[in-house]
């Protein structure tokens, strides 16, 4: 089995170099990282398949189809200004921000995901 480290270093290298240019060659990459993602343990797989997806704007998609649906919820929830609140599986964070948004004052609101990507893009947009 190949290691995963080792995997890295060679992809990273190959995905630097000139050949990788040509689209036989990144074909040929595409294929690697699927046979090797077949490989890997179940949690590699699912961070992997929420990262391309986040690179595809899913989060994004996802308030816009569930913002209606959670605001009616929340109204319901009887949530302080002095709460601490974890969402798991937060995405890009917009639930976080709405929550934060409607709660204001000393509330904290902590988001977790699995995808680093959509980490990434909840901390480009609450600035941190």
């Amino acid at each position: 089995m190949i290691r995963l480290r080792g995997y890295l270093r060679l992809r990273n290298y190959l995905s630097r170099a000139e050949i990788a240019r040509f689209l036989p060659a990144r074909d040929l990459l595409r294929k690697l990282d699927q046979a090797v993602l077949r490989l890997s343990p179940p949690d590699v797989q699912v961070r992997a398949l929420f990262n391309r997806w986040a690179k595809q704007g899913a989060g994004e998609r996802m308030e816009h189809d569930h913002v209606y649906f959670t605001e009616r919820v929340l109204d319901n929830m009887s949530l302080a200004s002095t709460d601490r609140i974890l969402d798991l599986g937060c995405g890009d964070g917009w639930a976080c921000r709405l929550m934060a948004a409607r709660l204001g004052g000393s509330c904290r609101v902590v988001g977790l995901d699995v995808s680093d990507e959509m980490m990434y893009r909840a901390a480009a947009q609450t600035g941190q």
